[in-house]
């Protein structure tokens, strides 16, 4: 378990820094987890059980966290995000998709508030609400007697 309060987090077999348990510890083997005493390539910080297909983990070596994402196919709910190595890499930048409503570079920031949009032309005009003295200012085109955008 990597989630929740620090003191309680635990990862079995190899471990990931949080209080790493053998294969023998009850809580290993439960819940569907499966337990390795040998990482399962590249050692580090991936953990079976945590949640996160990473690493060298596989549907055939750590089920739980990758039961769809390693097949080789990139299945429903997966993305360049969520599944790399079944959907390929994301792009480096979000330019050229800032209005998709998706985090296209999966770095956080979503279309404009992603630093990578500043000048796309679809970020630079004024939303609803915000100050112009011009309608060109604002996104819908128009700027209304009280210095708004509609």
């Amino acid at each position: 378990m990597t989630g929740g309060k620090p003191s309680n987090r635990f990862c079995c077999g190899f471990g990931d820094g949080y209080g790493p348990e053998g294969c023998g510890d009850s809580r290993c083997v439960t819940g569907g987890f499966s337990c390795t005493e040998t990482p399962s390539g590249g050692g580090g910080s991936t953990c079976c059980g945590d949640g996160t297909c990473e690493g060298d983990e596989d549907v055939a070596n750590c089920a739980i966290d990758c039961d769809t994402c390693g097949n080789g196919t990139c299945d429903p709910g997966e993305d360049s995000c969520s599944c790399a190595a079944d959907c390929g890499l994301p792009p480096l930048v979000e330019t050229g998709l800032c209005t998709d409503l998706f985090d296209n570079d999966c770095d956080g920031p979503i279309d404009c508030a992603d630093g990578d949009c500043a000048t796309d032309p679809a970020c630079l005009c004024i939303p609803k609400g915000g100050a112009c003295t011009t309608g060109s200012q604002c996104c819908s085109g128009q700027c209304k007697a009280n210095g708004t955008c509609r």
